[in-house]
């Protein structure tokens, strides 16, 4: 029988040692064999599933979009549009779908490119969008996105990224881990801050906490 991802976070915590938050909710998220991200028994997008996107709730969302991308791209020759965290591959379809219909000289020359983590999500964008055919690129390692000029999208992207949690307690700065207690149930707990980077953050952006006060830093986004 499979292992499941809370005990397995649980057995490495308890050879190891309490993990920083960021490394758990990371787990959480995007692990192979459990992460939510990763999980095909879930319905994440949709009036059925977890949450609702605006390109879940509208095609004129995405059609918009595809209007501006145009008007953005009129000094192009070929226009790119890199999307990063595409989910299942509904706002493409409506940016495709609008482009073939609507702007088919640019839709000739386009190149769409899907950049999803989820291997999920990567498949079930590739069906939705396989009527595109060989306008539509998926990668899911940023070394592998190569483009020289176009335009970069997200849509509700930051919000799915892993955060270390720093907290200004009696000894200074400290981070948020998580550890597990006698009754094996997943704990909070403060340790050392696991990267000079989030220090260097507080200070580049002159933050200053109270005592007991907890800020959330977003590792992807700031590079730490």
């Amino acid at each position: 029988m499979p292992v499941s991802l809370a005990e397995r976070l649980r057995e490495s915590i308890r050879r190891e040692g309490s993990i920083p938050f960021h490394a758990w909710m990371k787990a959480a998220l995007y692990d192979e064999d459990g992460g939510y991200y990763q999980r095909v028994d879930r319905k994440r997008w949709g009036r059925e599933g977890d949450y609702r996107t605006s390109p879940e709730r509208s095609e004129l969302f995405a059609a918009t979009f595809a209007r501006y991308f145009v008007e953005l791209a009129a000094a192009f020759d070929e226009l790119t549009i890199v999307e990063c965290g595409a989910g299942d591959g509904s706002f493409a379809a409506g940016v495709l779908l609008t482009l073939r219909d609507q702007f088919p000289a640019r839709f000739a020359s386009l190149r769409y490119v899907v950049y999803e983590l989820s291997d999920d999500a990567r498949r079930r964008a590739q069906e939705r969008l396989s009527e595109f055919g060989e306008r539509v690129e998926f990668c899911s390692s940023w070394d592998r996105v190569s483009v020289n000029s176009g335009i970069y999208f997200s849509n509700e992207l930051l919000d799915a990224f892993p955060v270390h949690r720093v907290v200004m307690d009696d000894g200074g700065l400290s981070e948020v881990y998580v550890d597990v207690d006698a009754d094996d149930r997943f704990v909070w707990t403060n340790g050392p801050l696991s990267t000079s980077g989030l220090e260097e953050f507080i200070r580049a952006y002159a933050i200053e906490l109270a005592h007991g006060q907890t800020i959330e830093i977003n590792g992807g986004m700031y590079m730490v």
